[in-house]
């Protein structure tokens, strides 16, 4: 009997761990962080194709700014960091202002910092 009660403990026992990690493992999926601009298309791989990319999109400002910031990303030597921030000095407070109207107030956010630090 006390080998019955103790295979049936340990089966709940079990049953409740396995149940608990699938809970926090779906959490952990549910709450991660995720990408706050959907970017479509192939995207150019240098930085010269990011700058001009940019230029060519000064009627969009959003576009603008996303692709200087990729470009800011991919330039780690700082080669090109002269031309991006004057063109995120310009392009930036507009991006801040359409992320605004469009409700996207953490890309609004990140657009006005990035806006004061270039205009520095």
């Amino acid at each position: 009997m006390l080998d019955r009660i103790a295979s049936t403990v340990m089966g709940r026992s079990w049953a409740f761990s396995a149940a608990a990690l699938g809970f926090v493992i779906g959490l952990t999926i549910a709450t991660a962080p995720k990408p706050s601009c959907k970017c479509t298309g192939a995207r150019p791989a240098t930085v010269e194709q990011e700058i001009a990319t940019a230029a060519r999109m000064v009627m969009s400002p959003r576009a603008s700014y996303l692709a200087l910031m990729r470009a800011r990303a991919i330039d780690v030597q700082g080669a090109h960091a002269e031309t991006i921030d004057l063109m995120l000095a310009h392009v930036a407070p507009h991006a801040a202002q359409l992320f605004v109207e469009l409700e996207d107030y953490e890309n609004a956010a990140a657009a006005i910092l990035v806006a004061e630090e270039a205009a520095r």
